[in-house]
């Protein structure tokens, strides 16, 4: 698991929003965006119909426990 995307995920949902993050991070809005499609992807949760807010992305209890099995952390 690439941790720019954990760091990306981590920082999206303590901000509550994808421009906060780009802005704290350094990116884009458009990269961020870009950023949670691969991890979205990667835990298999792609919603092309995504509007830009996390809720309505990937559920962040779904994607925290997700994350946890693949790391490895209990």
């Amino acid at each position: 698991m690439p941790t720019d995307l954990l760091r990306t995920f981590v920082t999206i949902k303590d901000l509550g929003g994808f421009t906060s993050a780009g802005e704290l991070l350094g990116r884009s809005q458009p990269a961020i965006s870009l950023q949670v499609k691969k991890l979205e992807e990667l835990l298999g949760y792609y919603n092309r119909q995504r509007p830009h807010t996390f809720n309505a992305g990937i559920p962040p209890a779904l994607a925290e426990e997700k994350l946890k099995t693949l790391s490895g952390i209990n």
